[in-house]
């Protein structure tokens, strides 16, 4: 594939369109300036799309531009799902093959572990059945909507279960207040978090929020994108 090709297919759950990209190979290897032209325009296709399936090769393993690819299409605001083609021949090797690609997807994929995962064969069918029910799920993650009373119930829990790290500022040390959260958007949810000091909040703090958010409101697969807005403590004026 070279030009990305849009499909509509209507079924009894909805309408979808799905779109067609040619594959992405590392930038040293696009030797020719078609190639490059595809893989320009396969980007390009993610800007528009609510959801990518992520297609891999599993009889050749599962390399480090699969997982490029999949951290790719998340950083372009996708839901994103992997899908293990050719399992049928994986399984039918019996030598470890099975276990080597599982070990790989789960260690290149470290940082994205809540990406699924579906094993399939195009050739037999083995897993298709279950791709429209993912998409589904994808989609509601995706599109969902927080109430904001719920959400600032969920940053209270947070707080108290995890308080964030003291913000340093020369010698003076200052704790970190949380007071608000709300959703600003969706595809990706978009969440906009009011505190002091948000240039001090630790990478490792907005990750702990980012898990909890997946957790509380079943947002598998979808990237999350946390804003964090300032606001001043004005308890002791």
């Amino acid at each position: 594939t070279r030009d990305s090709v849009d499909t509509r297919l209507e079924r009894e759950d909805g309408a979808y369109v799905f779109v067609d990209t040619a594959g992405l190979r590392s930038p040293g290897r696009r030797r020719r300036t078609a190639e490059k032209g595809s893989a320009l325009m396969t980007v390009r296709a993610l800007e528009r799309a609510d959801i990518a399936l992520v297609i891999a090769d599993a009889g050749e393993g599962f390399a480090e531009q699969d997982a490029h690819i999949v951290a790719l299409v998340r950083e372009r605001g996708c839901a994103t799902a992997l899908l293990l083609n050719k399992w049928d021949l994986v399984r039918a090797r019996d030598d470890g093959s099975a276990e080597r690609v599982a070990s790989a997807v789960e260690r290149r994929l470290r940082g994205l572990s809540d990406v699924p995962v579906l094993r399939i064969s195009a050739t037999t069918g083995r897993g298709v059945e279950r791709i429209f029910p993912l998409i589904r799920r994808l989609g509601s993650a995706c599109s969902l909507r927080v109430p904001t009373a719920e959400l600032n119930r969920w940053l209270e829990d947070c707080v108290r279960r995890h308080e964030p790290a003291m913000a340093q500022r020369g010698s003076r040390r200052r704790p970190i207040k949380f007071f608000y959260a709300t959703q600003a958007g969706v595809r990706p949810p978009t969440f906009l978090l009011f505190c002091t000091e948000p240039e001090s909040v630790q990478p490792s703090y907005r990750r702990f929020l980012e898990n909890r958010l997946r957790e509380r409101f079943d947002l598998e697969g979808t990237p999350i994108r946390i804003r964090l807005r300032a606001r001043h403590d004005n308890s002791n004026r």
